[in-house]
């Protein structure tokens, strides 16, 4: 499957990675694709784009950035590329304001960052997954109490279903 990861961070390259080596064509998306030329380099499964490119090239997409910045990262990836399409929303509404100070919530009860995402992109299947995960674990969490849980949220069952199995390929 052709996935476009949206997102060039720690996260964003620990499921690009992960996505490669069980064979599926990766291209990870940056507003700087050229600064990953090492990772890409690293993987030689690889390749990177600018969002728009990765929204194009995804059958899936996986939106993966810091806080809130999903909003003008959808944007630059142009709203049509999503259509039809499973996206796993794995961001947090963290808002950054100050250096060395906590963030505070940019989405809270009654509306979530997925439910916010799926308004903007009606025509997309929406499933909230990974976001509660440290990138360490996202692709093979070996743990000694055994195979873990992954919360799996959405509206439609069979995109549900599709996450499902990615995760269980990772090792959920």
């Amino acid at each position: 499957m052709n996935i476009g990861i949206l997102g060039s961070g720690i996260v964003g390259k620990t499921l690009a990675e992960g996505f490669s080596k069980k064979n599926h064509a990766v291209l990870i998306g940056s507003r700087t694709p050229a600064q990953l030329k090492d990772f890409v380099e690293k993987t030689k499964k690889v390749h990177a784009g600018t969002f728009e490119e990765a929204a194009k090239f995804g059958e899936l997409i996986v939106v993966c950035v810091k806080g809130m910045e999903w909003e003008s990262v959808i944007s630059l990836a142009r709203h049509e590329n999503f259509s039809l399409k499973i996206v796993i929303d794995v961001t947090n509404p963290l808002v950054f304001e100050e250096e060395n100070k906590p963030p505070h919530l940019g989405a809270s009860y009654p509306e979530s960052n997925g439910e916010r995402m799926q308004k903007l992109l009606p025509q997309a299947k929406i499933i909230k997954a990974f976001n509660t995960v440290p990138a360490t674990y996202m692709c093979n969490p070996i743990l000694i109490e055994g195979v873990p849980d992954l919360f799996i949220v959405g509206n439609d069952p069979q995109a549900k279903q599709d996450v499902r199995k990615i995760a269980h390929e990772f090792g959920w």
